[in-house]
């Protein structure tokens, strides 16, 4: 059987609204992007928004871009820095890089610079590319 893309929307939308935190992610890509919808950066906040607030990982690290960038809503270097590290924690490896090269810089962007938690996300970031190396 052969889904159209109206039909997607139409389930991604009712999964959303039931608080499902993969649909609320997937949806808010689909608002990111206009297709089947029209395109909004503030329906796709408030849908990265849901989900993170469910431990969604991805949706973390969207939601702190956006605030990052005052995408769908105004910009903020305290909330960014405050979802990057949720997504840090949950293990996403690229936010940890970013959130390390943060706490590096001169520039106090949403972090105390004399933060004490820089130690433990090296040792996080160490851990998580070792495999890599």
């Amino acid at each position: 059987m052969k889904v159209s893309a109206a039909m997607a929307v139409i389930s991604f939308y009712t999964s959303a609204g039931l608080g499902h935190a993969k649909s609320q992610y997937i949806f808010s890509d689909i608002y990111i992007s206009g297709r089947g919808v029209k395109q909004s950066n503030t329906e796709t906040f408030c849908l990265y928004q849901k989900a993170a607030h469910q431990r969604h990982t991805e949706a973390q690290y969207n939601i702190s871009v956006m605030y990052d960038y005052g995408r769908g809503v105004k910009q903020s270097d305290t909330y960014a820095f405050f979802w990057y590290e949720k997504a840090a924690h949950r293990g996403l490896a690229n936010t940890q890089f970013y959130l390390l090269g943060v706490m590096q810089m001169n520039d106090g962007r949403g972090v105390n610079q004399s933060d004490r938690r820089r130690p433990i996300m090296t040792l996080m970031l160490s851990i998580t590319w070792a495999p890599c190396i």
